[in-house]
């Protein structure tokens, strides 16, 4: 199943770079452009990193143990501030405040949710309750991925927030009503066959 995956997905992604890289293109505005392009080049897009940097510089700052119970004044609130570090780039904060081990833990709790939601789409009643269970643990996982993705400079800054710690109401209500989803799915009852 890798070897399809691979066979298809690396010449889309080398197109993919070579399109984006083409002044022709109308696909990407351009500050979408930009972002992928500072990927590449890093030099020549200095500003378009300034959040990327300094989300790095605040994960490495809190080490193993975090900064939470060891400094009062933190890189995020001090003067390497991160911007929008309260929804996008939450997981900076953590990396900062938590450091190594709680940043361990909260990938871990996020593994426990997305494990609980394909355990329910292995024993759900009918196929939708399976579909439905395996396409929230994917959205799950696809914004953890690329949250942390962009707050470890991975991928190009997105916008993305990390379910259920990000700030905004938005966010934090569509994840209880998939988690809400998917407990419904796990409580139905099995069909019998007659």
């Amino acid at each position: 199943i890798i070897l399809p995956i691979l066979v298809v997905g690396i010449p889309l992604v080398i197109g993919l770079f070579w399109y984006v890289q083409q002044d022709y293109q109308v696909i990407l505005s351009d500050y979408q452009q930009e972002r992928i392009l500072s990927r590449l080049n890093p030099e020549a897009y200095p500003g378009t990193m300034y959040q990327q940097d300094n989300s790095i510089q605040a994960i490495g700052s809190g080490q193993l143990i975090g900064k939470l119970f060891a400094e009062s004044e933190s890189a995020i609130r001090g003067y390497r501030h991160v911007p929008i570090a309260e929804s996008d780039f939450i997981f900076s904060v953590v990396g900062e405040e938590l450091g190594f081990i709680g940043s361990i833990f909260i990938l871990l709790l996020f593994s426990f949710i997305i494990y609980k939601c394909l355990s329910t789409a292995r024993k759900a009643p009918d196929r939708m309750g399976m579909l439905i269970a395996i396409g929230i643990a994917s959205l799950f996982a696809f914004q953890v991925f690329v949250n942390i993705g962009v707050a470890t400079a991975i991928l190009p800054n997105t916008g993305i927030p990390l379910p259920f710690l990000s700030q905004g109401l938005s966010s934090l209500i569509s994840g209880m009503i998939a988690i809400g989803i998917v407990l419904n799915i796990r409580l139905q009852p099995k069909k019998s066959t007659r």
